[in-house]
């Protein structure tokens, strides 16, 4: 999962920002997120593309990793079949 070019990005749940820093802990299906046709998380970093981030933006980024994955979670859970739907049918 890179967020630059040219990187190797072999090890799990890192998406690197640069040569030297990465954000760790991020689940390959939280990066492959879509909303609108835009991969969220790639998406947030390249409109910041060439910027330092501050502190605010770092933690930020964080939170929507985290809320994805929450939204994840729902979405799993509302697809699954309801016993309350069977009954109705």
């Amino acid at each position: 999962m890179c967020a630059i070019p040219n990187r190797n990005c072999e090890v799990r749940g890192r998406v690197w920002i640069n040569a030297t820093q990465y954000f760790d802990g991020v689940p390959k299906e939280v990066w492959e997120f879509h909303v609108g046709g835009y991969q969220v998380c790639a998406k947030w970093l390249k409109d910041r593309k060439g910027r330092k981030l501050p502190y605010d933006d770092l933690t930020h980024y964080q939170q929507i990793v985290s809320a994805l994955a929450e939204t994840i979670v729902l979405m799993e859970t509302l697809m699954r079949p309801s016993p309350l739907r069977r009954l109705a049918d």
